[in-house]
């Protein structure tokens, strides 16, 4: 299987900053993301250090008392 990104999708995407949450138990994780393009021209992802947020007492419906 092969795909292809459009040029102007690549772009957007290589060098840019983006970050990856992953939840576990009442921990969040962000990752930081960066793009790159190899030279077989794919996406090469790079995660950086993740900052690590405990949550146990602040939920989103009440993300302003937090």
């Amino acid at each position: 299987m092969q795909t292809e990104v459009p040029q102007s999708l690549k772009q957007v995407l290589v060098g840019s900053k983006l970050t990856l949450l992953a939840e576990i138990s009442h921990y969040q994780l962000w990752f930081p993301v960066s793009l790159s393009l190899n030279n077989l021209g794919e996406f090469s992802p790079k995660l950086a250090t993740p900052e690590i947020i405990d949550v146990t007492f602040c939920h989103w419906v009440n993300v302003k008392n937090c």
